[in-house]
């Protein structure tokens, strides 16, 4: 029975921070979407709800999910952490006050660029393909980004 129980209890834990970074990154995308930074369309909202930005992260979550192993997604998961964190860290060096914050974020965008360098290199020798697919995944990212600010730029009316 207490083994039951911990499995129950895992998956319950498990689901429910699942659906908690679910919903917050898709209010995040519905914001980013209303600042014009991320197309309109992921932030469509149905009684307040951001449904379109629910539907992708969902979509590319299963995608993800459906992935042979557990390692893709944890290398994944962890350099995307690493580098947002990092450019975090570099935003509130360049915008702090004092100088010892500034210290501290700039301490901290380096060794997080230090442990992307190790993980790359450590993926490179170790696990090729991996490296190759989370590189396809952030080619794809900067790519639609660029063509988001392309198509913007042409149909923003300028002053």
């Amino acid at each position: 029975v207490g083994r039951w129980a911990a499995t129950v209890a895992a998956v319950l834990a498990t689901s429910s921070a699942v659906n908690a970074t679910l919903f917050s990154t898709a209010r995040l995308v519905g914001d980013l979407s209303d600042a014009g930074q991320l197309p309109a369309r992921l932030g469509r909202t149905a009684r307040g709800v951001p449904v379109t930005a629910i539907a992708t992260l969902a979509v590319l979550g299963g995608v993800f999910a459906m992935l042979p192993g557990i390692n893709e997604l944890l290398a994944f998961g962890s350099l995307t952490f690493l580098g947002v964190f990092g450019l975090i860290d570099h935003v509130h060096a360049r915008t702090a006050q004092r100088r010892g914050e500034r210290l501290l974020g700039h301490a901290g965008a380096a060794l997080c660029t230090a442990a992307v360098v190790v993980m790359v290199v450590q993926l490179a020798v170790d696990d090729p393909v991996t490296l190759a697919l989370i590189t396809a995944c952030l080619v794809r990212v900067a790519v639609l980004r660029v063509l988001h600010v392309r198509r913007r730029r042409h149909t923003t009316p300028t002053a």
